[in-house]
């Protein structure tokens, strides 16, 4: 008998093995949340809208700290908070005011560095730049993109590292700041989203894409399969109230791009608009039916002034419908002062009530921070400003402390970029409740705009909490939660290292996986169809599946009906039916077949198919049809 556990490594050196079934055990809550060994760092350099990354990118089984500069550096730390050999990375002349994209592009194992550029001289398009680990430039970069307008700094809003045509390879997605609003000509060529192969060649379609208004994107894309047809697509929000959905060649979703209106999409001119000027869109399947909602939050003003009083957070369906329950925004109070230039408004997809339903947590320039279910019911709101003039970076989630439940984890920073001492790192609890030892204070700071990370620095088996101020500090800090990835549903900024925005279970879900019959009812002789549709909806399933379906008496298959959209069909054993296939590249597949019916009395046939799922398990999918049901008729009463 194979015995199949899982191990690591706690702080004190304690080895814990957990056989199947074994519930990880609790931590106590309360513990400190003391400096890493190490760190903070002060490194003497200005970073404005980078995060730090954790990522193992020499693929020798030990992480690292990565954070890009103002000034064009990259650094890169071990756990012990020394610069590794080759690092910092420079960008004599470039600027770099994002975060970091990180991928194996090659698969040689090692994690490639994409970092997007700004030149400090206006009228220079921004640069795409791609290193190795041991910091040298990847083969086809730097990428150059285009800058309508000579007296504009154009830079890279964000970088997505995904793949769109389902290749194995991954493409390089990146959104700028380019735009023209001097001139309404259409035929104003002013591209701002391109798309290349790792290899520096831009990607079959109709990259790079323009807006036909001119408008730039100043907030980030998500990348997921947002129209069902097993391709990812790429959505995003622009400088003014419209949103943009493309599949992997450029064109255009169905009902997109799609204007954006207060209360109501109703297309009147009169009527508030919602813009998105540093909207961060995430991707989740949040009612867990297979398909993907689009999340985002806009800034409201009226048609008449010019001037944001208050976010609005929507959900809008693949058709460009808003989600049920969305139809009207979940809407928050007043501004906190009026600078909306520095905060990046992201939602991030968790679940805190333990449920197994995603909900969306997002902070706002109201100076709150809120948590609501896929419904739209409002869960907490905590005000993180307390009266300061402070906003919050974009939240990210995991169980920091161990207790079983997902925190929610931010930094805030001082408006005005003064130093104060009332910024720095917020957990709360899955109630909106600071934690024992929250706020991590950087004080004497203007802050923490750069949303923090979580993740293993050191290879203890715990979390570490990891952030930088804008003047040069980064900070560590050890966590007593686990690491494991179940623990870790949005551990970092854009939900990943790539970046991509997409939000899945931590665990493979297939609870949305049936088999009908169409018709649902039939008589002797009848045809119809059985149909099995395997959906997942959580976390990548990398094990080959198989589905066994034994046809009962009184149905017949009919011979060469058996049809699959991916994977391997058998139906040399008929009235046994075989699939085997995989959902990793996926997430539905569909299978169907012919039968006649052959029983001739009244009857309840249930057929029920065997879907050996691997390490998710097994499931029982079946389904009842009538055969040579008898009709009876209700009489017709009039009042």
């Amino acid at each position: 008998m194979r015995m199949i556990f899982a191990r690591f490594w706690l702080a004190a050196a304690t080895l814990i093995i957990l056989f199947p079934g074994q519930a990880i055990p609790k931590v106590l809550a309360g513990a400190d949340y003391t400096n890493h060994p190490g760190f903070p760092i002060y490194y003497d350099r200005w970073t404005e809208k980078a995060s730090v990354s954790i990522a193992d990118i020499q693929n020798d089984g030990d992480n690292e700290l990565l954070l890009p500069t103002f000034d064009g550096y990259i650094f890169a730390w071990n756990s012990s908070g020394q610069v590794l050999p080759g690092f910092p990375l420079s960008n004599p002349g470039w600027r770099i005011r994002g975060r970091l994209a990180l991928a194996d592009l090659n698969h040689d194992g090692d994690m490639e560095i994409a970092a997007g550029l700004e030149s400090a001289s206006p009228g220079i398009g921004a640069r795409i730049m791609i290193w190795e680990p041991d910091g040298q430039v990847y083969s086809g970069w730097p990428q150059d993109t285009a800058c309508a307008r000579f007296d504009q700094l154009c830079s890279v809003a964000g970088i997505i590292l995904a793949d769109l045509d389902k290749d194995s390879n991954l493409e390089v997605i990146a959104a700028t700041t380019n735009s023209d609003l001097t001139t309404s000509d259409p035929s104003r060529y002013v591209p701002s989203v391109y798309v290349w192969r790792s290899n520096g060649a831009l990607a079959p379609g109709i990259w790079p894409m323009e807006d036909e208004h001119n408008v730039a994107i100043i907030g980030q894309m998500a990348v997921g399969d947002l129209d069902g047809d097993e391709y990812p697509d790429i959505v995003t929000g622009r400088d003014y109230n419209h949103l943009f959905a493309f599949d992997r060649i450029g064109a255009n979703l169905s009902g997109w791009p799609h204007y954006v209106w207060y209360p109501i999409d109703r297309n009147n001119w009169t009527d508030d608009q919602i813009e998105f000027p540093r909207s961060s869109p995430a991707l989740a399947d949040l009612n867990q039916d297979g398909h993907l909602e689009f999340i985002i939050a806009g800034h409201r003003r009226h048609a008449t002034s010019a001037t944001y009083f208050e976010s609005e957070l929507l959900v809008y369906t693949a058709s460009a419908t808003r989600f049920t329950g969305w139809e009207t925004p979940a809407s928050s109070s007043a501004f906190v002062s009026s600078n909306t230039t520095k905060m990046i408004e992201a939602p991030a997809v968790a679940d805190l009530t333990g449920d197994g339903q995603p909900e969306i947590i997002l902070a706002t320039q109201d100076g709150y921070v809120r948590a609501y279910t896929a419904e739209k019911q409002l869960l907490w709101a905590y005000n993180y400003a307390q009266g300061q003039e402070v906003h919050a970076s974009e939240t990210v989630i995991g169980d920091v402390d161990g207790d079983g439940w997902n925190e929610v984890v931010f930094g805030t920073f001082s408006v005005r970029l003064v130093k104060t001492m009332q910024v720095g790192v917020y957990i709360l609890d899955h109630n909106g409740i600071p934690k024992a030892g929250s706020p991590l204070l950087a004080a004497k700071s203007e802050g923490i705009s750069n949303s923090p990370a979580l993740g293993d620095l050191d290879g203890d088996g715990l979390i570490e909490i990891a952030a930088a101020t804008y003047d040069g500090r980064v900070y560590v800090w050890d966590a007593p939660g686990y690491a494991l990835p179940d623990r870790l549903p949005w551990p970092m900024p854009r939900h990943d290292l790539q970046r991509t925005g997409l939000y899945k279970d931590t665990e493979p879900n297939l609870s949305q996986s049936r088999k009908h019959f169409d018709p649902p009812a039939a008589r002797l002789g009848d045809t119809v169809t059985s149909t099995i549709e395997l959906v997942n909806t959580g976390a990548t399933l990398k094990d080959e599946l198989q589905i066994t379906d034994v046809i009962p008496a009184g149905l017949s298959y009919v011979p060469g009906s058996l049809h699959v959209s991916t994977g391997q069909v058998n139906d040399s054993g008929a009235p046994i039916l075989r699939w085997t296939g995989a959902l990793s590249s996926v997430n539905r597949v569909t299978i169907s077949y012919n039968v006649t019916v052959t029983q001739s009395n009244p009857r309840a046939i249930t057929n029920t198919a065997v879907f050996d799922a691997g390490s998710a398990g097994q499931y029982n999918l079946s389904a009842t049809i009538i055969v040579n049901g008898e009709s009876t008729y209700m009489p017709v009463v009039r009042r």
